[in-house]
């Protein structure tokens, strides 16, 4: 295993990490309570740059940022999913 091998992988951990940890929470939360207390635009934000680095991924052919932030924009697509299902409707 090369050392940029090694790196790739620490790397791929922790966004794994920060993408599931952070999102998963609040996505449980959300089910949790039936409402979704984050802003819209900010996860919104959220979901374009994980969207933005998966293409970017995939057209660099790198599994190292494809893999995490392909989790992280499915996670980001979740919350906003509970967003629009549990936002209070005027």
């Amino acid at each position: 295993m090369t050392t940029v091998t090694a790196l790739g992988i620490l790397a791929t951990t922790g966004s794994l990490l920060v993408a599931s940890l952070g999102i998963f929470a609040q996505i449980r939360k959300n089910f949790k309570t039936k409402t979704c207390g984050i802003d819209p635009l900010y996860i919104t934000l959220i979901f374009f740059s994980y969207t933005f680095w998966t293409i970017y991924a995939v057209a660099k052919k790198d599994l190292f940022i494809f893999i995490p932030h392909l989790v992280g924009m499915c996670l980001a697509a979740i919350v906003i999913w509970q967003y629009r299902k549990f936002r209070v409707k005027d």
